[in-house]
């Protein structure tokens, strides 16, 4: 079976490992200083704060940034739960956004439309990698007074008028779980410019210790430190992910080559982290029959998000989030990962077009 995903691990980051387990140091500790430090000048940033996972990482950027109950945030319709999930951790209340039917991100359109005198912050989402409408996003901040904190979760690599994308809001987010393009496992990381807002995510992140007395927590804090252990492997990876980009572009290239007469993906825009390369069908009845096709054929794939609003704990009317829904009801994405081989993208390539013009 060809798996839609999978991590690309180097010598570098096994002996990393094993230098933590001969060291005996697994938790937080030096290799997580590095791996921050490593992360930041990659992203032209002056702090980067390593967490547990992605949504922690999210959670205490928005308690950092004063995101409490009673505000009020746009969130995509399109994205992985833990997007709103986050928002609802804070005592907020998300409010969903329709997306953009060429990039499928936060449509600033619609986000003007969802502005209340509670809304506090944008919290748009490069989804699949794609970079969000920042200007227009941003033009609606400047004109409301709002924050907006980036969930790059998917978006390491990629860049919006040459910046990196996770560093144009007041803070960023990134996930490395074991499918995304770097990864540490489990793990995430919030970056920023801001000295004030990475001193408190730094504060809340490790339980909200005081710096000067051990064992005395001014406030409530959470426990969303990375391990070494995670640390070690993200640093291993930071060393070829220039190489490891480099080999996921060229296979969203043979993808577009072959599928482009098949379907329409937002991938092929400028400045995208090629993450997963995904294909919207015209209709959810092809788009299910492929995958089964697919599956048949010993190819994995997977699904585009369910919207949010129809998930029992955000539901709102289809009618509301047109594009949203057509975009989960049609959307397929294919193996995309480095060790792929060109073989295999044109096994995979041959398998959807001959599916796609015989059913």
């Amino acid at each position: 079976m060809i798996p839609v995903s999978q991590p690309c691990l180097g010598f570098l980051e096994r002996l990393l490992v094993n230098d933590c387990l001969d060291r005996g140091w697994l938790t937080y500790g030096p290799m997580v200083q590095r791996f921050e430090r490593e992360l930041a000048e990659r992203l032209h940033v002056r702090h980067a704060l390593a967490t547990s996972n992605g949504t922690t990482a999210l959670h205490v950027a928005l308690v950092a940034a004063g995101i409490g109950p009673g505000d009020e945030v746009l969130v995509p319709n399109l994205t992985f739960v833990a997007t709103a999930n986050a928002v609802f951790y804070t005592g907020s209340r998300p409010v969903l956004v329709d997306v953009d039917p060429v990039t499928w991100c936060m449509s600033p359109t619609d986000a003007a439309c969802k502005i209340t005198p509670r809304t506090k912050a944008i919290l748009p989402v490069h989804l699949y990698g794609v970079p969000c409408d920042m200007r227009g996003l941003q033009e609606l901040a400047d004109i409301h007074k709002l924050l907006i904190i980036e969930d790059a979760a998917e978006g390491l690599g990629g860049d919006h008028d040459g910046l990196p994308l996770g560093t144009l809001g007041h803070a960023g987010i990134f996930s490395f779980f074991g499918n995304k393009i770097l990864t540490t496992g489990e793990g995430g990381a919030v970056v920023t410019n801001d000295d004030k807002l990475a001193e408190r995510v730094y504060l809340l992140r490790g339980q909200a210790v005081d710096p000067a007395r051990r064992y005395y927590h001014p406030e409530i804090g959470f426990n969303y430190r990375m391990t070494d252990l995670q640390a070690a492997v993200g640093i291993g990876q930071l060393s070829h992910l220039d190489q490891m980009l480099a080999r996921r572009r060229d296979i969203f290239r043979l993808y577009q080559e072959r599928l482009c007469y098949y379907g329409s993906a937002s991938c092929t825009r400028p400045g995208v982290a090629p993450w997963l390369y995904t294909l919207l069908l015209h209709t959810s009845a092809r788009r299910d029959d492929l995958m089964t096709w697919l599956s048949g054929q010993g190819i994995e794939t997977r699904p585009a998000f369910v919207p949010l609003s129809r998930l029992p704990m955000y539901r709102q009317a289809d009618s509301l989030f047109p594009v949203s829904c057509h975009i989960g009801d049609n959307g397929i994405s294919l193996p995309t990962f480095p060790d792929l081989s060109f073989e295999d993208v044109d096994r995979i390539c041959d398998a959807v077009v001959t599916r796609l013009e015989t059913s």
